[in-house]
């Protein structure tokens, strides 16, 4: 079992059992919107199988440098990340243009490969990416965007791109 995993996993079961005294990046206020909006399993269980999609897309040598990498944001950009990534995307995302895919797909082989992957859903898949992207920062202040913007342009290219794959599943 991944490390990873295993610290999801962990994380599952203290929340499970004491949820009031979970990861101080979910906090109480997280948790009580998670009890309102379909139980606080239901919630983790969306957070942890996106997690897990990032995690997997990363070389596995390299999977704790970018666990402790994400680990070493403010709280409060983490609390956000998991707000929105511990709830299924809607369907209602604009598709990407295809001066906004080209632009995308030019800009690494890595990001050509996927929206070449991606095929015809490219543009709703890179419209969803960049729809959760634009909601997730724009709940965050402007500290704590100017971090995550940061965190996401200091990542390997092959990193940011298991991002992105990971935000495209719905």
């Amino acid at each position: 079992m991944q490390q990873r995993e295993r610290e999801l996993l962990a994380m599952r079961d203290q929340l499970q059992a004491a949820p009031e005294e979970g990861d101080a990046a979910i906090g109480p206020e997280l948790l009580e919107e998670w009890r309102d909006a379909g139980g606080v399993a239901h919630h983790l269980q969306q957070l942890q199988a996106t997690a897990q999609a990032v995690i997997d897309g990363v070389e596995s040598d390299a999977q704790e440098a970018f666990t402790a990498s994400f680990d070493a944001l403010p709280a409060s950009v983490q609390h956000e990340v998991y707000r929105f990534l511990s709830v299924a995307p809607s369907g209602a995302a604009r598709s990407a243009s295809p001066e906004i895919l080209a632009e995308f797909a030019s800009e690494s082989d890595e990001r050509a490969a996927i929206a070449e992957q991606w095929g015809d859903e490219a543009p709703a898949k890179l419209g969803l990416v960049r729809q959760r992207t634009a909601t997730i920062l724009g709940s965050m202040s402007d500290d704590d965007q100017t971090a995550a913007t940061e965190w996401l342009a200091a990542l390997p290219e092959a990193h940011l791109m298991a991002v992105v794959r990971a935000l495209s599943e719905k």
